[in-house]
């Protein structure tokens, strides 16, 4: 199975990545998802990710990588 790529722009002021990084967290810890924030130099990424050990091994562990940094134009792109 091939890699799902996509790409969005929200509009939106990017002073708000942090705060909308913790939203996405908060919300997907509460679903029982393992959530991993890092900060890069000019951006946040969020890992997110559910399954134990033996799906990891198998394959067969979901997994979401959001990256959210400010665009030329002051938006936010994920």
């Amino acid at each position: 199975m091939g890699t799902f790529t996509t790409r969005k722009t929200h509009y939106g002021n990017a002073s708000q990545i942090p705060a909308v990084a913790e939203q996405i967290r908060q919300a997907f810890a509460a679903d029982g998802y393992k959530v991993r924030i890092e900060n890069r130099a000019s951006s946040q990424e969020i890992y997110i990710a559910k399954g134990r050990f033996v799906k990891a091994a198998l394959g067969l562990r979901s997994a979401l990588k959001v990256t959210m940094k400010p665009a030329r134009d002051g938006n936010i792109n994920f």
